[in-house]
């Protein structure tokens, strides 16, 4: 199942979603043992620049995948901003946003707002994203060892101390 046509076709199925994600205990971590290639894709930063995942070999990265209009993705913003405070340059947090509507103003806007103060990026083919990373609900979080493998990802919000012990495992 593709997120595009779910995103566009069901507003009320997502919201009941929502809420049932918000009414969900934080998960946790969840490993990917053992840990699998990360697929590198196209992005387009808010100033228009292009980059891949790959740019950031040699470094631990945490995708964000999410969307302006999440509610959890919106929740989640306090931890990811202490998440990019505590680590050095070695760490690059991601996010990207997997809704086609999104412009990258609006995940400006959206930036602004959350006082985010790491790079947020647009898809060219948000599908060919989601369908590789097997994203069928957002937020989604994959963290990518210093060589991109996925070491962990995580479906709706995630813990706090458990993702920074990972973190810093990695680094």
């Amino acid at each position: 199942m593709r997120l595009r046509p779910l995103l566009a076709s069901h507003p009320k199925a997502i919201s009941a979603a929502v809420v049932l994600l918000l009414a969900l205990p934080a998960a946790g971590a969840l490993a990917l043992a053992p840990a699998r290639p990360g697929v590198d894709f196209e992005f387009t930063l808010l100033d228009g620049t292009g980059g891949r995942v790959s740019d950031h070999r040699g470094r631990v990265v945490l995708l964000d995948f999410m969307a302006t209009w999440c509610v959890p993705c919106q929740l989640a913003m306090p931890k990811l901003n202490a998440l990019r405070a505590s680590f050095s340059p070695d760490f690059v947090l991601l996010s990207v946003s997997v809704d086609p509507s999104d412009s990258a103003a609006g995940l400006g806007a959206f930036r602004a707002t959350y006082n985010g103060t790491w790079p947020f990026a647009v898809l060219p083919d948000p599908d060919a994203v989601t369908e590789a990373y097997g994203i069928k609900e957002i937020p989604t979080y994959v963290l990518l060892d210093r060589s991109g493998r996925m070491v962990t990802a995580v479906l709706g919000f995630f813990d706090y101390d458990r993702m920074t012990a990972e973190i810093q495992r990695l680094l």
